[in-house]
């Protein structure tokens, strides 16, 4: 009956029929209101979680699974129809671009009969079936990322898998339908509402909202998009990499946590690798710093003020700080644990001495503190390290001797030929203990497992990057061809004129150039706020630099700048004489 020690517990329950989790979730606070009263030294909470949710579910200090917040997944399926967005957007874009080539068809059809409902049901056929060829190309391309993608750490945690089945079909073939009919909508009403005495009469006097064409509007959205997005892959990448470089405070290199299963597991493991030649140390703790578990309790001071101070506590073994290359600035080392005496002397950070009020580290020794347990005496003070993983700061911090609360074993080894000394631990391991199954994991490793979800987020942005970038081009070029195609005959005129190529390619850029200047201050303070959100998420994070958003912005205007003039020099460079005689 000790409410103290819960944190290694996993309960399952049947629920009764009719009965929900809201309703268990209501007993569950109960229990944690009659357990942990305020006044309490220790304070847990508990919580509901079916087994629907295991993998998507938001973070809590004693997982048995492998989760992951399910608004990674909702970012992602937001961006992915972002992207789907962008390319509604270019074929709206480029399907008014491309009206005016139509419009003689639409008039003669008008002409002979046809109503405005039969040109627009024709357009909107037109945009579907479009986009149901562009889903079966889709699922050819699906079946080769698949593999790179069930590969991804990120995937551990989703667990997303491709299965194929006649609803999942259906349900892909009626989002084309919808997204081919979303994308067909603006173009279709534009074109069907065409005068056909005025199309037949003079096609070039057709205009569209006059200067502010929503083709432009539409381009500029892309743009956004697009910047927003290479904003962000590279932000990303900057993140892992400081992430990789983070300093935790303690040695993470060579170190070899093994599960033990049970407690009585680490003393016969200790002795038995003691005189391995390959193992330089062996330590044992509660859980495993940095890797995203940590308990807490209440603890104020034995003498003097009883205001009570929120701090996280870890069980260690009297070789931890070696093993863990941990420095000791004050005091001494915990006792060896060879009775109970030892769990009344503690070791504190140095965050604790700033927060109890401590003059110095020095004088925090010999002091004495009321935690879970009765009275301990500090008997040392070790330096600030990050028990806590890289979302979060370093905060107050006990360290304890309790044998009865290891949870795993740290062994040091030589850098050299590590998986054979592994082999070799694992013989010993179960020599020593052979009704407990070995399972090890490299510290540095563990470590690592935030960064290679962010990697994996990295790429899959990269990508969604790409095919925004991709598309954006797409309706850019097809802009620029439309623009220059539609100004033959006046570039033309103003080449016998006198005008130079270098003028000509400026007047027909200036405006898609103008364009680019109205995306970039859009999509710069938009970029700001939406990274910040979720680099809010770490502790340790990259400032949002301004060579950040001008790796970005540069590197959309040489792409979008490529593609204008390799449009606009084609037209300049022709012959006006033959350009004259087609018109």
């Amino acid at each position: 009956n000790d409410w103290s020690n819960v944190w290694t517990t996993y309960t399952y329950i049947l629920l009764e029929k009719g009965k929900s989790k809201a309703d268990l979730q209501v007993s569950l606070n109960q229990i944690t209101a009659k357990q942990y009263p305020k006044s309490s030294q220790d304070q847990f909470d508990f919580k509901a979680v079916t087994l629907s949710e295991i993998t998507l579910s938001d973070p809590i200090g004693n997982v048995s699974y492998l989760s992951v917040p399910a608004t990674v997944l909702i970012v992602l399926s937001v961006l992915g129809l972002i992207v789907m967005l962008s390319a509604c957007l270019n074929y709206t874009n480029l399907s008014i671009a491309k009206a005016l080539t139509r419009a003689k068809e639409v008039g003669i059809r008008k002409v002979a009969g046809a109503t405005r409902k039969h040109v627009f049901a024709q357009f909107i056929t037109e945009a579907v079936v479009i986009s149901l060829l562009a889903l079966v190309m889709a699922t050819g391309i699906l079946y080769f990322l698949k593999i790179a993608f069930s590969g991804l750490m990120l995937n551990q945690y989703l667990n997303i898998t491709f299965n194929e089945n006649i609803p999942l079909v259906l349900i892909f073939i009626g989002f084309s339908i919808v997204i081919g009919v979303i994308a067909g909508t603006l173009p279709s009403f534009y074109i069907s509402g065409f005068n056909p005495v005025q199309i037949l009469k003079n096609v070039s006097r057709i205009t569209f909202l006059k200067k502010l064409t929503l083709r432009k509007v539409l381009l500029v959205v892309q743009f956004c998009i697009s910047l927003t997005f290479i904003i962000s892959t590279t932000l990303l990448y900057y993140q892992i990499n400081y992430l990789l470089k983070v300093d935790y405070g303690f040695d993470k290199n060579n170190v070899v946590n093994i599960k033990l299963h049970k407690t009585e597991n680490y003393q016969r493991f200790a002795q038995a690798v003691a005189s391995d030649k390959n193992v330089l140390g062996v330590s044992a703790c509660s859980f495993i710093p940095a890797t995203g578990t940590n308990m807490g309790t209440m603890v104020h001071k034995a003498e003097g003020s009883k205001d009570s101070l929120q701090v996280n506590f870890l069980d260690i073994d009297a070789h931890f700080l070696d093993v863990w290359g941990l420095k000791l600035i004050a005091g001494k080392n915990l006792p060896e644990n060879t009775d109970t005496t030892a769990e009344r002397y503690v070791l504190i950070n140095e965050k604790m001495v700033k927060d109890f009020n401590y003059k110095t580290s020095q004088n925090a020794v010999g002091q004495r503190i009321a935690l879970e347990g009765g009275i301990a005496e500090i008997v040392g003070v070790v330096r600030d390290f990050n028990f806590r993983d890289v979302t979060q700061q370093s905060g107050v911090l006990v360290l304890r001797n309790r044998i009865k609360q290891f949870g795993y074993a740290n062994v040091k080894v030589y850098g050299k030929n590590t998986m054979a000394t592994v082999a070799d631990l694992e013989k010993t391991w179960k020599k020593v203990n052979p009704n407990s199954k070995f399972e090890y994991k490299f510290l540095d490793q563990q470590l690592l497992g935030v960064s290679s979800v962010l990697e994996d987020l990295a790429k899959v942005l990269g990508l969604l990057a790409f095919l925004a970038v991709f598309i954006s081009c797409l309706g850019l070029l097809g802009m620029a061809i439309y623009t220059t195609e539609t100004r033959t005959k006046e570039i033309s005129i103003r080449k016998i004129l006198g005008a130079s190529v270098g003028q000509i390619a400026i007047l027909l850029s200036k405006g898609f150039v103008y364009l680019l200047m109205i995306a970039i201050v859009i999509a710069v303070p938009l970029s700001f706020v939406v990274n910040n959100l979720w680099l809010n998420f770490f502790a340790y994070r990259v400032s949002l630099g301004v060579e950040i958003f001008l790796m970005g912005i540069g590197l959309m205007l040489i792409i979008s700048l490529l593609i204008i003039f390799s449009q606009t020099l084609k037209v300049a460079l022709a012959n006006p004489m033959k350009s004259l005689r087609t018109e």
